[in-house]
Parts: C-alpha cells; sequence; structure tokens
C-alpha cells in the first residue's frame, strides 16, 4: 500500500517512481511528473495464479493514483486473450472454411468465395456460460463484396459485431454467452465466384465485474484530496455504460453515493460535512441481491448520532405536545387524537441526507399514526394501525428541522415508545445496475481538480483473477 499521505511531499524515490500496491507476485507503480504521481498508462492490476494461497480479506488491487476533475477517466477490466490464433500469426490453424478458401497475406484472414453464395470462415470456442465477452476485430469488403461481418453466435442468437463494406472497419460489442458453446463467423456476401474479403485482430476477452466482486458483495476503500476545492463533482465512479452506474459525487455539499439504472436515480446514501476542499477516505460497500449500498466516510460509522432527546419518554420534557397527547409511564400516550395531530421535537437535520426516524406502537385501541420530518415541506412515512416497530428513510429538503410523531388520518388512541432518528449511511432494498466493469476516479484536466487514491478492493473471499487494464492517460 502507498505509504504517505495525499498532499505531503512526495518520497524521495529514484527514478521518481513509487510503487503503489503490491499483492502475490504483482506490483503497481506510478511515475512522477508535473508535481504528482500517476499510475502506468499499463497496469497489471491482479496477481496471476494466487487464487488458493491468497489470504481471505487481503486486497485483490491497489495503489490507482489520479489527478483531475468532473470527467472521471475510465479503466476496464479484461480477463486474458480467449480467441487462439485470432491474428492469424498461425496462419489458418483452427480456423475452416464453409464455401471458401482460407489464406492468409500480409498477417491477414483472406477468405474467398467458392460459390456465388455467402463464404465464411468459423471457429467454435467454448466460454463460460452467463460471463460477458469484448468481442472485437477488423474487416474489409474486397471488389464484389457486398458485406464483410465479424459475427459471433453465443449459443442462441448470433450477433453481427461489425460490417464493412469497402475498406477496413474496425469494431466491438459486449456479448453475453448464453451457452458455453459459442462460434466466431467470419461471413462475406456477394454474388461472384473468387470475391474476397479480409479479417485481422478477431480477439475475445472476458469483461470482469468491478473489482472487489464477491459473489455479489463488492467492497472499495478510497482516499481523496480535494485540493481546496469545493462544488459538485465526481469523486468515483463505477459503470455498466453512462445510464447503468455507481457514483460516489458532491450533490449541494453532500457527498452522495448513489445508483442510476436507466438513466435514473435509483437511490443514495449521503454523507455531510466532507466539501471542505480537504483529505478524505471512504470505505464503499454494495450489493446486487439484496440492493444494499453503505457510505463509510472518515471513519464515522454506517450511521449519525441519536438526534432525538428523550426517545424513551422518561420524563414530560423536549417534546412539544399536540392535543390529546401526554407523555406518562414511560410512553407517549395519546387518548382520541385527532387527525394529523403530533408531538414533535426540534431537530438538527441537513438538506440532502438520508434519515431514518424509528417508533414503536406500544400500545394500541384504535387509528392510525405516521411519523416523519416536517419544517418546510413535511415528508411523512405510511401510516401504521399495529403493535410494532416501524422506521423508514427519509431524504432531508431544506426547511426541515421538526422531527414528529401524531395521528395519521384517523383519530388514534394508543402509546408511543423508543422514538429514535439518525442519519443513515447504508440503505437496502434499492435497484442497483449489475455488469459493472469501468472504474473511474478523476481525470486529468478539469477546474475542479482531484487527487485519489483507490487502496483496495477487498472481496470477501480473497479471490484473485487476473485482469490487464488500460488507463487512457
Amino acid at each position: 500500500m502507498m505509504r504517505y499521505a495525499l498532499g505531503a511531499g512526495q518520497p524521495a524515490l529514484a527514478p521518481l517512481q513509487l510503487v503503489l500496491g503490491r499483492t502475490h507476485g504483482a506490483r503497481i507503480h506510478a511515475n512522477f511528473r508535473s508535481d504528482h504521481y500517476y499510475v502506468s498508462p499499463s497496469v497489471r492490476a491482479f496477481a496471476a495464479d494466487v487464487v488458493d494461497s491468497l489470504p481471505s480479506g487481503q486486497p485483490t488491487s491497489a495503489g490507482l493514483l489520479v489527478d483531475g476533475g468532473d470527467a472521471p477517466t475510465l479503466a476496464r477490466g479484461y480477463g486474458e486473450e480467449e480467441l487462439p490464433n485470432g491474428d492469424f500469426t498461425d496462419g489458418t490453424n483452427g480456423w475452416w472454411p464453409d464455401n471458401a478458401t482460407l489464406d492468409v497475406v500480409d498477417g491477414r484472414l483472406k477468405v474467398a468465395s467458392t460459390t456465388t453464395s455467402y463464404a465464411q470462415s468459423n471457429r467454435a470456442i467454448t466460454l463460460v456460460a452467463g460471463a460477458t465477452y469484448l468481442v472485437s476485430g477488423v474487416a474489409e469488403a474486397g471488389v464484389g463484396v457486398s458485406s464483410a461481418r465479424l459475427d459471433f453466435w453465443d449459443g442462441a442468437v448470433q450477433h453481427t459485431i461489425l460490417s464493412s463494406s469497402g475498406a477496413d472497419v474496425s469494431g466491438s460489442a459486449l456479448i453475453t454467452a448464453v451457452s458455453a458453446n459459442c462460434v466466431v463467423k467470419l461471413n462475406q456476401y456477394g454474388s461472384t465466384i473468387g470475391r474476397e474479403a479480409s479479417f485481422d485482430n478477431i480477439s475475445i476477452k472476458r469483461v470482469f465485474p468491478f473489482p472487489g466482486y464477491s459473489g455479489t458483495e463488492h467492497t472499495v476503500r478510497i482516499v481523496w484530496d480535494a485540493n481546496s476545492v469545493t462544488g459538485d463533482r465526481v469523486v468515483w465512479d463505477a459503470q455498466k455504460d453512462a445510464n447503468n452506474r455507481l457514483t460516489l459525487h458532491f450533490v449541494s455539499g453532500i457527498l452522495r453515493l448513489e445508483s442510476f439504472v436507466a438513466g435514473v436515480s435509483e437511490g443514495f446514501v449521503g454523507a455531510p460535512g466532507v466539501d471542505d476542499g480537504g483529505a478524505h477516505s471512504a470505505i464503499l460497500y454494495w450489493d446486487e441481491v439484496s440492493g444494499t449500498l453503505s457510505l463509510d466516510v472518515d471513519g464515522q460509522g454506517l450511521e449519525g448520532p441519536e438526534l432525538v432527546t428523550n426517545g424513551g419518554m422518561t420524563t414530560e420534557t423536549d417534546w412539544t405536545k399536540g392535543a390529546g397527547w401526554a407523555i406518562t409511564g414511560g410512553q407517549a400516550v395519546g387518548t382520541s387524537v385527532g387527525a394529523f395531530v403530533a408531538m414533535s421535537q426540534t431537530a438538527s437535520l441537513t438538506e440532502g441526507v438520508v434519515y431514518r426516524p424509528s417508533v414503536e406502537v406500544s400500545a394500541y385501541t384504535s387509528g392510525n399514526v405516521r411519523f416523519g420530518l416536517a419544517g418546510g415541506t413535511t415528508l411523512a412515512s405510511s401510516s401504521y394501525s399495529t403493535l410494532g416497530v416501524y422506521s423508514e428513510d427519509l431524504v432531508a429538503v431544506s426547511g426541515n428541522n421538526l422531527f414528529f410523531f401524531g395521528s395519521a388520518n384517523q383519530a388514534f388512541t394508543g402509546a408511543i415508545d423508543n422514538i429514535s432518528v439518525r442519519a443513515t449511511y447504508t440503505r437496502s432494498g434499492l435497484t442497483l445496475p449489475s455488469g459493472l466493469n469501468l472504474f473511474a476516479l478523476g481525470h486529468l484536466d478539469g477546474t475542479n481538480r482531484l487527487n485519489g487514491l483507490v487502496l483496495e478492493h477487498a472481496a470477501a473471499t480473497g479471490d484473485q483473477i487476473t485482469v490487464w487494464r488500460d488507463i487512457p492517460f
């Protein structure tokens, strides 16, 4: 791991290179330039062949240091090349013709038609069913060829990755293998015998989930220094694509870990008090199955301090009581309380933070109760009419400065006890994106510059996989 504080003077290393992270048999280096260390353009972030020997809980990668601003630098994790002889350095070995003759000329596979129908060269490949792969290549259509295509059969459906009607066309697509038995097809179409198409750099690489993946659970720890800059900006990002992502970003001064699915926010957790332009750290956790997001900033834990005074109703003080409410016997007792009549208490609430009020209906005769935040726009829970402990997550809005509980739309007779209000930095039951395979932290340019260090991606099982990552600096 990195052993100096962000913002401190750089360590005396020669030749100006820093070992950011080290796992079994793998190291990550950064080079020093313009007063900052930058991760090398090509980084081997995972050790190979150590799945069985890595102790549980050890980091599976470490040390991505970048400097930047609003637009994140993205990196994608790929596995090793799955397709043998996709660059045709071994001639036509492994490729078989259909209505065609095959030859390798100048390092490219030439597919020449032997009929007036389609012509193709195919190669079967065994992949992992359910895994996602990046399929890519180059095709060129010669004279008489209307279309030269790279197609991929995923075990159920044929996908066209790219198509050329003339000069070289390169392309790629992310494909999920339906079956383990897949086929790469180099197709060409026309109406004359002897027409030719050429292909090169055919590649299939597995796309791995975001590092820190263990089953459906992910954990990431990062440190950043905002260089005295405040304001809305991205700190960290994990994406499937631009519309399906998890983003750690500042929104109106609140640091939010937020889920976006199909471009729509599905919920977030937010921590106040860290948009001060200083150095901070965070542990991010998410679970795709339970839909859980957690954000632990600067070691504060996953909930804030208790905001309610006298939540156990041990005294007559601290609460403003509406008609029909009384504190007696260690409970808030309501007797035929009119609709929407409440007990309330002032609370120090921050706009944009998620709060989790909780109440216990300890006695019940009739009517219903609700609870929530008030002052400005009232945020109310559902109404409840049975014994039990109830809590809901509410996002504070401008003007909220009160917590209340009271009757809902029916006169209430019963008792309330064990009232609590805390900020929460973990939520479950949210819709989260799956298949995250893009990583982002900062950018070289931008006015809202940010120094960041991903300290580790720790899988719960400690397993490692071999992944190369290209950083587009």
